[in-house]
């Protein structure tokens, strides 16, 4: 039992549950475990009943204060609204759950990894370990001596398929998302999680697009804009012309005016692969052809 389990909040809102099962597409025919991609980590597709575990960390300096928990906690509501909402669109059945750890009080650290740059910090393997360290520190603070304690909890707890989690960190950043990746440590690095930042380095506060677009690293979407691992300079201009509103190029500020596009919807399990934009957008450390059937996905 997590040493704050008394304080954790769970979130199961009317419009985070599924519809009934009339309402949803039937879903493909089961593919046999020998021809599925093997599993990465805790997030795998964004399909079935999906645990978030969202934290909220401090230091002795900056804490959190009441109102800024509650302003948080509304905007990972939006987020995880919107995200359900898309699923359904698609006819796919997703029901979210998150549990909040920190609510009452915050969880206290030393320090807070922070990068101006996360882009070069995710191809700094030395740098990516020491922050999946840090998430092992921060879960042993709240009752799991290690991530697949949390795994194990969440299945058994909430019964989720898949799960991820929140880091809602009292400070100034860019936020970004650590997804387990091949050769990532399978003890350590299993819980897949998103460092999201209290502001952005404007001081402006992180809102609801961010979470969500965080979240959708977890699960396998790519950034539809310029960064370090693009293939192609001129990425984000290709995509405004097929997935303008796709919440993973991040054209607009809000939330309700994006979407996810049919690439962003197969990389996360939702539909069917197009090759022509897979192979378009596809990052330089992503294989040319996908691990498993291209089809192994719920929707249209």
């Amino acid at each position: 039992m997590p040493l704050l389990a008394a304080s954790a909040l769970l979130l199961c809102l009317p419009a985070f549950c599924a519809p009934p099962e009339a309402a949803l597409a039937p879903p493909p025919a089961a593919i046999p475990a020998s021809e599925q991609p093997p599993r990465l980590g805790s997030a795998d597709k964004l399909i079935g009943t999906v645990c978030g575990v969202a934290i909220f960390i401090s230091t002795p300096q900056n804490r959190w204060t009441a109102d800024e928990k509650r302003d948080m906690r509304a905007i990972a509501r939006e987020a995880e609204g919107w995200i359900v909402r898309q699923a359904h669109r698609r006819h796919v059945p997703l029901h979210m759950n998150t549990v909040f750890f920190g609510g009452d009080k915050d969880v206290s650290v030393d320090w807070i990894p922070v990068s101006d740059q996360p882009d070069k910090d995710m191809a700094n393997m030395a740098s990516y370990k020491a922050n999946a360290r840090w998430l092992t520190s921060v879960l042993s603070a709240i009752g799991f001596s290690q991530p697949l304690d949390l795994w194990e909890w969440t299945k058994k707890t909430m019964g989720s398929d898949n799960m991820h989690v929140w880091l809602f960190v009292k400070t100034p950043g860019r936020s970004y998302a650590m997804p387990f990746v091949q050769g990532s440590d399978p003890v350590h690095d299993w819980v897949e999680c998103t460092m999201i930042y209290s502001s952005y380095r404007d001081g402006q506060p992180t809102t609801s697009r961010t979470i969500a677009h965080e979240t959708l690293h977890l699960y396998g979407a790519w950034d539809l804009y310029l960064t370090a691992s693009a293939r192609r300079p001129d990425i984000a201009d290709h995509a405004q012309q097929i997935y303008p509103e796709d919440v993973m190029l991040g054209k607009y500020p809000d939330l309700e005016d994006m979407d996810v596009g049919a690439l962003t919807a197969y990389l996360i399990g939702w539909g069917a692969m197009p090759k022509e934009e897979y192979d378009w957008f596809r990052p330089v450390d992503v294989p040319e052809t996908p691990v498993g059937p291209t089809t192994n996905a719920i929707g249209q």
